[in-house]
């Protein structure tokens, strides 16, 4: 929660959602759609930046370019270290993100390749890291993210 000398104006809020919905605009771009000037928009964008509100400029890769999509359930002994664990799978090729997560299963990571065939080598690896009990793997059919509004 932003201090009181972090509160966004209305304005600031507007650049957010723009930059969130394509951070490849250029300031022209966002100025023209806000009726500002290019100087004013490089200020506010910096000073988002400077006070931590922008943390970083990225992209999101459609994940289905790559053909097939898992979730790998792990399982872990008694006593394993999640974090190394995690830390190790992250290493491997093809594995795009991880969670340490609540419930029946410890960690959860997806598996992103070209071919069926190549799930199998890399879920082996997983399965041989020492404090893994065993993994479940889920093929993603369909894959639907629904973006976040803007709270005005």
């Amino acid at each position: 929660m932003p201090t009181k000398s972090e509160q966004l104006d209305s304005t600031d809020k507007e650049i957010i959602k723009i930059l969130k919905q394509n951070a490849r605009l250029k300031n022209t771009e966002i100025a023209r759609m806000l009726g500002l000037t290019e100087g004013a928009i490089r200020k506010r964008i910096k000073r988002l930046e400077e006070k931590g509100i922008i943390k970083k400029y990225t992209i999101e890769v459609n994940e289905t370019a790559k053909g097939i999509n898992a979730l790998i359930f792990i399982y872990l002994k008694e006593g394993a270290n999640p974090d190394k664990i995690l830390e190790k799978i992250m290493d491997m090729n093809d594995i795009s993100e991880g969670w340490e997560v609540t419930g029946e299963t410890d960690l959860v990571v997806t598996l992103s390749t070209d071919a069926p065939e190549e799930m199998q080598p890399i879920i082996a690896r997983i399965r041989e890291i020492k404090g893994v009990e065993r993994t479940v793997t889920h093929v993603i059919l369909k894959h639907v993210v629904k973006t976040r509004a803007t709270k005005e």
